[in-house]
């Protein structure tokens, strides 16, 4: 049982912490078959969410499942992480305009710590210039055009931690919970991760009677 929960809580813990910061944002898109601009997976507010996008998200996502769950990984749970990546690019859209408006910032010493700690750009554990520029180059990418994800990124976070920091587990709900001292602490983590989950979903909710999300779920389907 022990083994079972720890699975579903680094599944959930996954699920829950997913920023999605896409590296194709400013790729040309190809068109539609009239020839037109490319169809949008999905508006929020002024943002579009590309069909690319979205697919490169999920591609994401599905190699960490599979490396979760492995054989057991089926196109039930396909389905189903599908229209979890969706809702999390649509969250992760919400919270960057909630944090616009809120005048939230990221300085520029966050922004070169959060690039000096990237484990993609290291080796042995140090930051490496060259596989900085390396990567950057691979993915079409210019450090201007990096950083501005990068600051989206930590932007997203920052807002994120607004909303979930202050929410606690209670001292009744501490009380309540029985067993051994490894199945409480997951237990915990859990039930904190899911009141923390509540309280994103509630703010999303009031962002969602002002700003309006079109979802085209069919293009996905």
């Amino acid at each position: 049982m022990l083994k079972a929960m720890r699975r579903h809580a680094k599944y959930f813990y996954f699920l829950f912490g997913l920023v999605i910061v896409s590296f194709v944002l400013w790729v040309p898109q190809m068109g539609d078959e009239q020839g037109q601009g490319p169809v949008p997976l999905a508006r929020v507010g002024q943002e579009e969410i590309s069909l690319r996008q979205f697919w490169l998200a999920y591609d994401r996502a599905e190699e960490a499942m599979r490396d979760i769950y492995r054989e057991e990984f089926d196109e039930q749970m396909r389905q189903r992480l599908r229209e979890q990546v969706l809702q999390e690019l649509l969250t992760e859209a919400l919270l960057y305009q909630a944090a616009l408006e809120l005048g939230l910032r990221v300085s520029e010493q966050e922004l070169q710590e959060a690039i000096l700690n990237e484990p993609a750009f290291m080796r042995d554990g140090v930051f490496r210039k060259d596989i900085y520029f390396n990567v950057l180059r691979l993915n079409r990418l210019s450090p201007a055009q990096y950083e501005a994800l990068k600051r989206r990124e930590l932007l997203v976070q920052k807002m994120r931690l607004l909303i979930t920091e202050p929410v606690k587990l209670t001292p009744q709900e501490l009380e309540a919970l029985k067993g051994e001292p490894e199945t409480i602490g997951l237990l915990q983590e859990a039930l904190l991760a899911e009141k923390r989950r509540a309280a994103v979903q509630s703010f999303l909710l009031g962002l969602r009677k002002r700003l309006p999300v079109v979802v085209n779920e069919e293009l996905i389907s």
